[in-house]
């Protein structure tokens, strides 16, 4: 599988952007199909916008001042661009944060990879980046 470039960021005040910058790759779990690619060896990727997205919020037991860091999350995004499975690909140390991105992005929809012209399911690893509101 062809390695993705993709990012999320939690920015003050606590609003969700996306941003390039990580590469991370990811084997898919047996559950999962494979996407191989095409006769000339294309496929286009999924594309993981979170503008769009929720914003996870920060868990009440979770101070912000305190609680930072980034969640590294591979989400299995369907052929109709929503999240099938989500795992945890590296936590940020804080694991109410993580179980937060987690939850936030698997509700949201995103543009399915293609192969050939069609929707393929596909994964993608996203960063999401907790940084602590300023004033």
């Amino acid at each position: 599988m062809k390695p993705l470039t993709l990012s999320g960021r939690l920015l003050a005040p606590l609003v969700l952007a996306a941003c390039a910058g990580t590469t991370h790759t990811h084997a898919a779990p047996a559950t999962a199909p494979p996407v191989t690619a095409d006769a000339l060896g294309l496929v286009k990727a999924a594309v993981v916008d979170m503008r769009n997205c929720s914003k996870a919020k920060y868990p009440p037991a979770t101070l912000p001042e305190v609680a930072q860091g980034t969640t590294f999350l591979a989400l299995l995004i369907d052929t109709d661009g929503a999240v099938l499975e989500s795992q945890l690909e590296r936590s940020s140390g804080h694991p109410q944060l993580d179980e937060a991105a987690r939850a936030a992005l698997s509700i949201c929809r995103f543009t399915p990879a293609q192969q050939n012209g069609q929707p393929v399911q596909q994964w993608a690893t996203v960063a999401y980046v907790w940084e602590p509101e300023t004033k």
